[in-house]
C-alpha cells in the first residue's frame, strides 16, 4: 500500500499540533494556578464533577486527532493498494512511425493496430474514460481523456503515419502519464509499438515518472518473425517486458492481426493487478466531523470544567 497527497504543501499544518499540545499544557497549567485563589476545594469539586486530570488528556488526544485529520484531508490524502480492477481510465498510445506502414499485418501493421484498438474501445465499460496518444520520435496528444466512444474511435481512425523519424518510447510513457494525472480511477497505458527506443527520454527515467503517479503500463509489440527491411529491427521485446513488469502490467508480442485483436480483449476480460485509488479526503473529514462533535459533547457534560 502507499499513500499520496493531491496538495502536499497543506502537510507544514501539521507542525501545528506538537505547538498547540504545548500551548494546551501550558494554560492549563496557568488555570490551576489561578484556581488556587478558591478556597473551598470541596465546593468546587462537586460543581465540576470532580474532573481529573485524565480527563484533560482525553479532551486533548481528541481534539488533536481532529485537527490531523482536518489536515490530512485538505491536502487530498489518497491510499493506493494492489489489486485488479476493470474500472479503470486508458491511455492508447500507438506506435505511428513509418515502420508501422509496413504490410506483414493486412492491410498495414498501423490500420490492423487501430482496427484493435477501436474494437477495445467498443468493449470496455461505459463508465472508463480513454485517451489516444500516436508517436514516433515524438508524441501527439489526438484526444485527450473522455468518456464519448465515438470521439476516441474517430480520434483513432484519424491517427496517421508520421514523418518523423525515430521512436521515442520514454516521451510517449510520460505523455501518456499526463494526460492520466488527474484520473480518479485504477489508471492503465496500453503501449503498441513495432519498434524500440532509440531517440529522446531513456525508458527507465519514463518507468520511474509512470510509477510515481500509479500508473501501470501493459506493452503489445506486434511485427511479423519474417522481417524483409532491413531498417526494420522489430519490437524490442525485453525492453516492453521490463516496462510492464516494473509498472505490474502485462506484455505481449503479436505476430497476426487475429493475435492483436485476442490480446485487447484478454485486457479488458482479465484486468491486470495495479495501483487502485482510495481517497481518504471525504472520510477523513467526516471523521474529524464526528470528533469534533464528541469534543463538543464531552465538554457540556462529564468533562465539564469550571472557568
Amino acid at each position: 500500500m502507499e499513500i499520496s497527497f493531491a496538495n502536499p504543501i497543506y502537510l507544514w499544518a501539521l507542525i501545528l499540533v506538537p505547538l498547540l499540545i504545548v500551548l494546551y499544557f501550558f494554560s492549563l497549567k496557568y488555570s490551576k494556578t489561578a484556581a488556587l485563589k478558591f478556597a473551598n476545594f470541596i465546593a468546587l469539586s462537586r460543581v465540576s464533577g470532580g474532573v481529573e486530570e485524565s480527563s484533560h488528556i482525553t479532551l486533548l488526544v481528541v481534539r488533536m486527532f481532529s485537527l490531523v485529520c482536518i489536515i490530512l484531508s485538505i491536502s487530498g490524502m489518497t491510499l493506493w493498494y494492489y489489486g485488479e480492477t476493470a474500472n479503470k481510465n486508458y491511455v492508447l498510445a500507438i506506435d505511428a512511425s513509418a515502420s508501422m506502414m509496413s504490410k506483414d499485418f493486412s492491410p498495414t501493421r498501423l490500420d490492423s493496430a487501430k482496427n484493435a484498438a477501436i474494437n477495445f474501445v467498443n468493449g470496455i465499460p461505459i463508465n472508463s474514460q480513454v485517451a489516444v496518444l500516436s508517436f514516433s520520435g515524438t508524441s501527439f496528444v489526438d484526444q485527450p481523456l473522455t468518456m464519448d466512444k465515438s470521439i476516441i474511435k474517430n480520434a483513432i481512425k484519424e491517427i496517421q503515419a508520421k514523418t518523423i523519424g525515430g521512436t521515442d518510447l520514454g516521451n510517449a510513457i510520460i505523455t501518456s502519464s499526463n494526460l492520466l494525472i488527474s484520473s480518479k480511477k485504477a489508471k492503465e497505458i496500453i503501449l503498441l509499438t513495432d519498434g524500440r527506443s532509440n531517440i529522446g527520454v531513456s525508458e527507465n527515467t519514463a518507468i520511474a515518472y509512470a510509477i510515481d503517479n500509479h500508473i501501470t503500463i501493459s506493452t503489445i509489440g506486434i511485427g511479423s518473425q519474417n522481417i524483409t527491411d532491413k531498417f526494420d529491427l522489430g519490437a524490442d521485446e525485453e525492453a516492453l517486458k521490463n516496462i510492464a513488469g516494473l509498472t505490474l502490467g502485462n506484455s505481449y508480442i503479436v505476430k497476426t492481426s487475429e493475435d492483436l485483436n485476442n490480446v485487447y480483449e484478454q485486457i479488458i476480460k482479465n484486468p491486470s493487478t495495479g495501483k487502485n485509488p482510495i481517497e481518504l479526503s471525504f472520510i477523513l473529514l467526516m471523521v474529524a466531523l464526528i470528533l469534533l462533535l464528541v469534543d463538543w459533547t464531552m465538554g457540556s457534560t462529564i468533562y465539564r470544567r469550571i472557568i
